[in-house]
């Protein structure tokens, strides 16, 4: 069970191939938005998620090239900010 009073954290699998799996210490009181940015700081991925603590951003659509990118998560009101590479 997940502790309710624990100090929200994420998580991302790095390097990510087409998903990338995005885990919450605890469960968000509010919808989570997802952005994903590419080294030139273009937005290349917005999408809101339900509030969960397993989120999994499905970018096998987008055919992203390998690379670094910046992932922005928005967890009620605090912004996360992830360099992630594609591989």
């Amino acid at each position: 069970i997940k502790n309710p009073n624990a100090v929200q954290h994420l998580w991302v699998n790095n390097p990510f191939n087409n998903i990338i799996n995005i885990r919450l210490a605890k469960l968000p009181i509010q919808n989570v938005k997802v952005e994903l940015m590419n080294a030139g700081g273009s937005l290349v991925y917005n999408k809101t998620f339900g509030n969960s603590t397993d989120i999994p951003v499905d970018l096998s659509s987008l055919k992203l090239s390998s690379g670094t990118y910046l992932l922005r998560t928005n967890v009620d009101g605090k912004i996360y900010t992830n360099k992630v590479v594609k591989q």
